[in-house]
């Protein structure tokens, strides 16, 4: 019935028993629409594209798309437009590097797979033939860990940061600290001094944990590092500056792009879904310190399965 009324007299009525419940829904409520039509317009700018696009490519169609659909006011002047850019550019944020892994994610649903802008082509060749598919997971781990180099995120957001409110950005538990990874060696101190100073440093040993999955006996602390070195003078890796005081690799953001799903594989252990990977193949999966020891077998979609967030990305008019 809701969805048969106009837009403007659509309304949700939400019953709970208690006032700070009833705030949270709504709120909640709000912010699950949003992160909605994000993703509807992230996945509808990709889905007839046959090529990747980069992070700006994406921010601006995103944006028209929005605006077509009546979500965003049309931006008449240039700090308008600059504005609203932000606005979309927080949305991307949360969906590929702040809050990546929640279930009704495009990367977790495999409706959009993330690449790395030449690194398939840097990757040819018998020096990398083990390392060609472990590469881009560990990229992947970084980013969807945090560690992605957008001066928005390098730095706290808390309750009524300016840069959450520029950003449109409200990040789980109402704190975000900026993530990087450390150097395989380096010191790294307690996580209270870590949080004190405003950052956070992923586990060298969660990597390693990915790079023993896919490289087994092959794999140490010492070819981690030639490869994180190799990353970041190849440009796919910054050494970058986050909070106050806290250094360590994070995902350069000019390599990142998108592209649509084409074919899709699930992990017969963990059941994470990717899309556009080869089938039997490791799980590239990493929880404390522990990798998922599934294979990637070959799978339908999540359109087979009619699965709910699916349909309601592809097709806003569903009722």
């Amino acid at each position: 019935l809701i969805q048969r009324l106009p837009g403007v007299q659509r309304k949700v009525l939400i019953f709970c028993d208690s006032r700070q419940d009833a705030a949270h829904q709504a709120w909640f409520t709000n912010q699950t629409e949003k992160r909605l039509w994000i993703r509807r317009a992230i996945y509808d700018r990709l889905r007839d594209e046959t090529d990747s696009h980069d992070w700006e490519w994406l921010k601006d169609r995103v944006l028209e798309w929005l605006v077509e659909k009546g979500q965003i006011e049309t931006p008449r002047t240039r700090d308008a437009r600059e504005r609203a850019q932000k606005r979309v550019e927080g949305g991307l944020l949360t969906e590929f590097a702040i809050q990546p892994n929640v279930r009704q994610s495009l990367e977790r649903l495999g409706l959009v797979r993330v690449r790395y802008a030449g690194l398939e082509k840097d990757l040819q060749g018998e020096a990398f033939e083990d390392l060609c598919r472990v590469i881009p997971h560990l990229l992947d781990l970084l980013r969807t860990r945090g560690a992605l180099a957008h001066p928005a995120i390098q730095q706290v957001i808390g309750p009524g940061s300016a840069v959450a409110a520029e950003y449109d950005l409200y990040p789980g538990g109402g704190w975000w600290f900026p993530q990087a990874l450390a150097r395989p060696g380096q010191r790294v101190p307690p996580q209270g001094q870590q949080r004190q100073n405003g950052y956070r440093l992923l586990s060298v040993d969660t990597a390693l944990a990915l790079w023993c999955r896919f490289l087994n006996h092959r794999a140490t602390a010492e070819s981690l590092r030639d490869v994180l070195e190799w990353l970041e003078q190849n440009g796919y890796l910054v050494w970058a500056d986050i909070g106050h005081g806290g250094q360590g690799y994070q995902v350069a953001l000019n390599v990142v792009e998108f592209e649509v799903a084409r074919s899709w594989v699930r992990c017969d252990t963990c059941g994470r879904v990717i899309a556009n990977e080869p089938a039997d193949t490791p799980c590239p999966r990493v929880g404390y310190q522990q990798a998922c020891q599934g294979t990637l077998r070959r799978w339908n979609g999540p359109w087979e399965e009619q699965n709910v967030w699916a349909l309601q990305i592809a097709h806003p008019d569903l009722p």
